[in-house]
């Protein structure tokens, strides 16, 4: 081998070498996240020693076009160590779950901004229960601060590549394997069940060639939505324009639908809310054992204002007032006309 090609064959395997080495070199204990124009979310990377833009786009499980076009950096471009990237991020690729799944999962935290609200966060920019994203923050009000850090997910690290398996995703892949005879002989068995499969389908073949169409119309008994005083059925003609069944046997759809037994619950309660909240806008509430998801009216007696209100969540143990029943927004508050932050409200709702 010439001297100049046997010391580009080094360089390679050098260039190779250091690729495998820092394809997995990413570590990270948390991923901080923030939201660009549009809502998407975004994640700000310093790049450190031993990292490539591979091995940060893998981590980031991004394309690498995209992480490269998200930054404007081109093929030959050099990039310094300490310099800081833009990683967009996938939000369906977030676990949302209220806790985390596995010690390697780590968290990814958004810190919240001036007059954002939990409502906001959860259903506008990360969309998720705001019942998970209380959880995981252990928050059992609507009062949350500026430059609060709150987990708004997990991120699984994506496993650490061997040399093996850098060389088999390298690969350009085969639409077809061919098989040497020699290599990988086909066995008597293997042919004895090749011969009975084709032979199978040759009959089958062979029999829907003979089987013919049969002119008559076909009539099909449809059986009976009936109620027990009328035991008759019905026919439908499929070779007919029009279907006629008989609807006097149809017992009405409604009768055939079970509905779920629900308790209505009317009842006095103290409601709480904060002043300082900075929800304005959104009729949301927390509520000690109302289902997630349902609908509260509430009525203040000394205004005589009502008001609906959505339960995002239920209040948590030994954390309030043993007779405090619900937790309101500014805005429900404010709608009923409300001054002092503990009031006595009527609630009316099914469970």
């Amino acid at each position: 081998m010439k001297p100049a090609l046997f010391s580009l064959f080094i360089c390679v395997l050098l260039f190779s070498f250091g690729t495998l080495q820092s394809q997995s070199s990413v570590q990270m204990s948390e991923i901080e996240v923030d939201i660009s124009q549009g809502d998407k979310i975004m994640a700000i990377h310093t790049i450190r020693k031993g990292e490539t833009l591979y091995s940060i786009a893998r981590f980031y499980k991004v394309p690498l076009r995209d992480l490269m076009s998200t930054n404007n950096i081109l093929p030959e471009q050099i990039i310094s160590l300490n310099s800081e990237i833009k990683i967009p991020i996938n939000n369906n690729l977030i676990n949302k779950s209220g806790h985390k799944i596995d010690d390697s999962w780590i968290p990814v935290v958004y810190t919240v901004k001036k007059k954002e609200t939990l409502y906001t966060i959860g259903k506008k920019y990360f969309d998720q229960n705001i019942e998970d994203l209380n959880k995981r923050n252990n928050i059992n009000s609507f009062i949350i601060h500026e430059n609060e850090k709150l987990i708004i997910g997990w991120w699984s690290i994506p496993e650490q590549l061997t040399e093996a398996e850098d060389v088999v995703i390298k690969e350009i892949p085969q639409k077809e394997k061919i098989v040497n005879p020699k290599e990988d002989p086909i066995t008597t068995v293997d042919s004895a069940k090749i011969f009975a499969v084709k032979q199978k389908a040759i009959k089958i073949s062979e029999s829907l060639k003979k089987q013919t169409i049969d002119p008559k119309p076909q009539l099909i008994p449809v059986e009976q939505l009936y109620t027990t005083s009328r035991p008759q059925l019905s026919y439908i003609n499929l070779d007919s324009e029009h279907i006629q069944i008989d609807k006097s046997a149809l017992a009405p759809v409604t009768s055939l639908i079970e509905e779920e037994p629900r308790t209505r619950i009317n009842r006095k309660g103290i409601c709480l809310w904060m002043k300082n909240d900075p929800e304005t806008t959104q009729l949301l509430a927390f509520h000690k054992s109302a289902k997630v998801g349902s609908t509260i009216n509430v009525n203040y007696p000394l205004t005589n204002r009502s008001v609906d209100v959505v339960v995002i969540d239920n209040i948590k143990p030994n954390l309030y007032p043993d007779d405090v029943e619900i937790i309101v927004t500014k805005a429900v508050a404010l709608q009923l006309g409300a001054r002092d932050s503990r009031i006595q409200i009527n609630m009316d709702y099914y469970q």
